[in-house]
C-alpha cells in the first residue's frame, strides 16, 4: 500500500505518476483497477460490511474522474490514513460518499500542503542566494577603499600617458 512512515512531503516528492498519467498510459480500465485496489485495501481496515464489487468499482470511477491529479504515493496514503481513522470510522457498512469526501477533503489538504512546501522552498533558496551573497559581499568602505585605490590607478595612467 505505501511506505512506513510516509508523510505529505514524501508523497508530493515520490516522483510516483498521477492517477491521469496511468489512465493515460494503460487506459481506463488499469487506472480503476488500482483505485479499486486502494478501496479493498479501506474495506478491508474499516468496515464489517464492505462495499460489494459495484459499489467499489463505482467509487473508483468516481476518484478517476475526481482525483486524476493525485499521484500514486498521495492516494494511497490517503487510503492508509483513512484506514487509520483520519476521517471518523465507520459503523458496520462502508459508505462511499463518506470515501468520497474524505478523498476531496484530503486533496484539498495535499494543495495546501503542497503551496506551504513551495513557500517553504523558495524561502530557503532565497536564504541560500543571500549566504552566497554575502559570502561574496564587501563592506561599504571597502568599496570606498577600492574606488579611491582605482581612482589612484587611473589619475597615474592618464598622468603617464599626457
Amino acid at each position: 500500500m505505501m511506505a512506513r512512515g510516509m508523510d505529505m512531503t514524501d508523497a508530493i516528492d515520490s516522483g510516483a505518476p498521477t492517477i491521469a498519467a496511468i489512465e493515460a498510459a494503460y487506459g481506463r480500465r488499469a487506472a480503476i483497477l488500482w483505485i479499486t485496489t486502494q478501496l479493498d485495501a479501506i474495506n478491508e481496515a474499516t468496515a464489517a460490511d464492505p462495499l460489494d464489487e459495484t459499489a467499489t468499482g463505482s467509487l473508483a470511477s468516481l476518484l478517476l474522474v475526481q482525483q486524476k491529479g493525485m499521484n500514486l504515493a498521495e492516494f494511497a496514503l490517503f487510503t492508509a490514513r483513512f484506514a487509520a481513522g483520519e476521517w471518523g470510522k465507520f459503523y458496520g457498512a462502508a459508505d462511499p460518499m463518506a470515501i468520497a469526501r474524505a478523498a476531496a477533503d484530503w486533496s484539498r489538504q495535499l494543495t495546501r500542503w503542497r503551496h506551504g512546501l513551495d513557500d517553504l522552498r523558495r524561502t530557503e533558496a532565497l536564504l541560500a542566494q543571500r549566504e552566497e551573497w554575502a559570502a561574496e559581499a564587501i563592506t561599504y568602505e571597502e568599496y570606498l577603499r577600492r574606488k579611491a585605490q582605482q581612482e589612484k590607478e587611473t589619475d597615474k595612467t592618464e598622468n603617464l600617458t599626457k
